[in-house]
């Protein structure tokens, strides 16, 4: 599993942390229930959740 992740860093595609993003309050222009925050899991499986857990150790 080490390459893999060795392999990862070594692209060239854009590679962001926590830290990268940041997500400021503001304007808009569109209407909160048109939202969609819903978690796609697959082809079968709609969770109405915005957030789904992630096996990590820190």
């Amino acid at each position: 599993m080490t390459d893999y992740f060795r392999k990862k860093a070594h692209t060239n595609e854009l590679i962001t942390t926590f830290d990268d993003v940041l997500l400021t309050p503001g304007f808009t222009n569109f209407n909160p229930n048109e939202v969609d925050i819903s978690t796609i899991l697959g082809e079968k499986y709609k969770f109405n959740l915005p957030i789904m857990s992630a096996a990590m150790d820190t």
